[in-house]
């Protein structure tokens, strides 16, 4: 501890003994004033008691604390303590001034402060003294002569009262800032307690968030796997209405509300577009990705970032696409498409609602000088303001009233582009919004499509009548299969992959379609006896998923070396399928 650092801890201890000292030397004014008209002692009780009543008053006035003070405080209670004496016509034991010394130093804790009054007192009791063996009465011994006996056995309990006075005046010196180092240190230990339960907290917070949108997202794939089951057949039958509508076109032709018939069958297949790509959406936000990096096409991915802010957006701001030509980038899907819908949900947030007319949230992608690709998110918003620029990107930070902001959108996403081995640029300025600029580098790989299933999608007509098992539990999905290749294959249903398993062991198939998901045996399981005891079958066995949802059923579909059907599927889709198996068996 440094003599400053002493200074400021005791500056305390200093000034209430300066309060106490106060009132000591007016109860001292009172005792010479009390004990003035016993001995008619006025002439020396009134000036030397207000002398030494001013002399401290006005040093703990000037100089508060201060050493000064403490040292002139001992000399008034001494000066005190020889009128005391004289006033009383003889006190030969001091006992009295040496209480009040052990007292004052205690009081001040500290041992310096009594020292130039007890030097002083033995000197005015050598002077004593030396007068009264020179005939002068002062009132101080009672003895005719004084001796140098008495002289120094006065010294001696003078200075042993004042040394056992210092030595405890400076333990509790020393215990006072050892207290107040231990208090500081227990202040920080509770500092950095509080701190760390405070982290503790957040870090609890961000794991039940986790836990959450782990969860949500369990649920986002599992709801998506059981809304592409009916879907399938949504989509599959609405196919089949529009081929028949064209086969039968010349015959329904007449019906006065024909243009109507379409049109509702044209809107109804466009809705099922719509929620074939909400759930596609969703699988891709639900996987719990395993930070895998891959080609990912950029404009896919904003496209799919796009369609989950669309309620944000919607109502706020006019959308402005403005994509350059620019390679993929070595990302995550999933990852990249956090970081996009921060950006986008952002971007709205910062928009008043009901000005969708004025507001404008425009998306741009270029090619930068150094070969990275650039992707850009501006918003007509209010800006940022200059002060909050550098804070942006901190964790818990936001602006957003509490309980409408966790201040981690922006974090994550940071952290997110930087492990990319990119970078966010900010642009801002108040009144004219705000410009986030991804920087990513290129991939040198080409970004695969989004749909999972790895057959073409064109149509080819077969030319002759082809046998096809389906393995669902689904019981609707043999009879849509059937209606949707209709004269061109002979389709069979097995509701379980142990069923679909005894029908491979009996008849010929020249193509199997099975379901991933299944309660008894599921794809995978069929898969695996097929391999083991008729691998020759697996050219032909083609797995239809619905989402793969759980994390080895997944791995199952992007590991499979063989076609896969993602559902819904079209009839130009399983067409070809037929046509690619029945030209595969006959090679």
């Amino acid at each position: 501890m440094t003599p400053v650092e002493e200074a400021t801890v005791l500056l305390p201890v200093y000034l209430r003994g300066d309060r106490i000292l106060r009132y000591a030397t007016a109860i001292h004014v009172g005792i010479a004033l009390a004990i003035a008209p016993v001995y008619e002692t006025w002439a020396i009780a009134v000036p030397v008691a207000f002398l030494a009543t001013a002399m401290f008053w006005a040093c703990a006035w000037l100089l508060p604390g201060h050493f000064i003070t403490r040292v002139v405080g001992g000399i008034s209670l001494q000066v005190f303590c020889a009128l005391h004496i004289y006033q009383l016509h003889g006190m030969p034991e001091m006992h009295f001034f040496f209480f009040t010394s052990f007292t004052l130093m205690i009081l001040y804790k500290d041992w310096k402060s009594m020292w130039p009054a007890t030097v002083l007192i033995i000197g005015q009791h050598i002077l004593f003294a030396v007068l009264h063996n020179s005939g002068v009465k002062v009132f101080f011994f009672e003895e005719t002569r004084v001796g140098l006996f008495k002289l120094f056995f006065h010294f001696g309990i003078a200075l042993a009262d004042v040394s056992i006075a210092s030595v405890v005046a400076q333990s509790l010196r020393a215990r006072t800032l050892n207290d107040h180092l231990r208090a500081d240190e227990l202040s920080t230990q509770l500092a950095a307690k509080t701190q760390l339960m405070a982290e503790l907290q957040s870090t609890r917070d961000r794991l039940v968030r986790t836990e959450k949108l782990a969860t949500a997202g369990q649920l986002a794939a599992g709801v998506g796997h059981e809304i592409n089951n009916p879907l399938a057949f949504v989509k599959g039958n609405l196919d089949h209405l529009r081929h028949r509508f064209t086969e039968e076109r010349a015959l329904l032709s007449g019906l006065p509300d024909f243009a109507d018939l379409q049109s509702c069958l044209s809107e109804a297949d466009e809705g099922a577009d719509r929620i074939a790509a909400i759930v596609r959406d969703l699988k891709t936000f639900a996987r719990g990705d395993d930070n895998q990096l891959r080609a990912i096409n950029v404009k896919q991915s904003l496209e799919f970032a796009l369609s989950m802010a669309s309620p944000e957006l919607r109502h706020r701001a006019e959308i402005i696409r403005d994509y350059g030509d620019v390679p993929p980038v070595e990302a995550n899907e999933t990852k990249l498409g956090q970081v996009f819908l921060v950006l986008l949900v952002n971007a709205a947030q910062a928009l008043k609602d009901g000005h969708a007319t004025t507001n404008r949230v425009t998306v741009r992608t270029r090619l930068d000088a150094d070969g990275r690709v650039r992707i850009t998110v501006s918003d007509t918003g209010p800006g940022i303001a200059p002060e909050l620029m550098e804070r942006i990107f901190d964790p818990f930070f936001t602006t957003k009233p509490v309980g409408e902001g966790t201040g981690l959108g922006l974090s994550i996403a940071h952290h997110i582009v930087v492990a990319l081995n990119g970078r966010i640029e900010v642009e801002s300025r108040p009144g004219e919004g705000a410009h986030f600029h991804v920087v990513l580098p290129a991939s040198l790989g080409v970004a695969a499509p989004r749909r999972s299933g790895k057959t073409p999608p064109q149509a080819v007509a077969a030319q002759a009548l082809a046998r096809v098992l389906v393995i669902d539990d689904e019981h609707a999905m043999a009879p849509l299969v059937t209606r949707l290749l209709g004269a061109v294959a002979q389709v069979k249903a097995a509701h379980s992959g142990r069923e679909g398993l005894e029908l491979l062991r009996h008849e010929h198939f020249d193509l199997v379609l099975c379901d991933v998901m299944m309660p008894d045996v599921s794809g995978p399981e069929v898969y695996a006896v097929l391999k083991r005891e008729r691998p020759e079958l697996l050219p032909r066995l083609v797995m239809m998923t619905g989402g793969a949802f759980t994390e080895e059923s997944r791995k199952f579909v992007e590991e499979l070396p063989n076609e896969t059907l993602e559902k819904p599927f079209s009839a130009a889709a399983l067409r070809s399928l037929v046509d690619v198996m029945r030209k595969r068996g006959a090679a």
